[in-house]
């Protein structure tokens, strides 16, 4: 790792990013053993974590092409897509409680207006 950034914390747990290689990647450190686990899912060049609740991540995972919101559960295989299904240009989680996530979405690449977004877990 070359550069990295946290954004979230929870008990022993920090959420952020981390430059492993040429890509960006949504990482979760361990403050007491000192392990990281990346949890970038297969498909998508890059993604951070920006918010931290209830033993799940927030934030947003990236292709050359668009942003998708995102919500882990400590593992990459635990990635769920909150992208809307409208398909919007870009999304992302900020802050996070028990059963929602908060962030925003934007609708278009040529539309720089950004409309706050709530999910539930799902998109």
């Amino acid at each position: 790792m070359h550069m990295s950034r946290a954004f979230g914390t929870e008990g022993t747990l920090v959420g952020g990013g981390a430059y492993i290689g040429p890509q960006g990647s949504a990482v979760v450190w361990n403050v007491t053993t000192g392990s990281w686990s990346s949890l970038t899912p297969a498909g998508f060049e890059s993604a951070g974590i920006l918010a931290m609740f209830g033993g799940r991540q927030g934030g947003g995972a990236s292709t050359s092409l668009t942003s998708h919101a995102a919500l882990w559960s400590g593992t990459v295989e635990s990635f769920v897509d909150l992208h809307p299904a409208s398909n919007p240009y870009i999304s992302e989680v900020q802050g996070m409680s028990d059963s929602e996530q908060a962030g925003y979405f934007r609708p278009l690449l040529t539309d720089p207006a950004h409309r706050a977004a709530l999910w539930r877990g799902t998109a």
